[in-house]
């Protein structure tokens, strides 16, 4: 059994040519067997480490739980109705909360250990700083000062009655 393979795929013709115009002409496309079609979109990885002959090799091969994990949420779409483990839902939800792992922290803190700050930085870090700090002393919580619709007789906030009540009341 022989497979359709194009030589220039579908996501690197689209970057060269702008649209799918001769996408499917004989010129493009070459008949394979399934292991000769798999070996190539492997090569085509190792030599380009494109994302979409990543894809490709791993879907002939049967490996939709490896793309998963090695793609994430790029893949997504392959990676629905697949069960997660207790520990990887666990990560999802830290992850997606904001929350990093205390050995992830490490390694960031570690990775900025012994970096100098040009004195322009550490100028701009203690400008934003008072800035917000004058902020928060800045902002107070805005009064709001009640009024009375004498036309539909209700009560509310001035900036929300005069929009949409005494003279539209009438």
């Amino acid at each position: 059994m022989t497979y359709k393979h194009h030589i220039i795929p579908r996501h690197e013709w689209k970057k060269r040519f702008g649209n799918f115009e001769g996408f499917n002409s004989h010129d493009n496309i070459v008949f394979l067997t399934n292991e000769q079609h798999i070996e190539v979109h492997k090569r085509y990885w190792e030599d380009r480490q494109l994302l979409g002959d990543l894809r490709a090799w791993k879907l002939m091969e049967g490996k939709n739980e490896e793309l998963c994990k090695i793609q994430g949420s790029i893949v997504g779409r392959m990676c629905r109705g697949k069960k997660l483990s207790k520990e990887d839902r666990a990560k999802k939800s830290l992850s997606a909360r904001g929350f990093l792992p205390q050995q992830h922290r490490l390694k960031l803190a570690k990775s900025r250990k012994g970096v100098a700050r040009t004195p322009e930085v550490i100028e701009k870090i203690k400008h934003t700083l008072k800035k917000r700090k004058e902020l928060s002393i800045i902002k107070k919580p805005r009064s709001i000062h009640k009024v009375f619709c004498p036309y539909c007789l209700k009560y509310g906030a001035q900036y929300n009655m005069t929009r949409y009540h005494f003279k539209n009341c009438k």
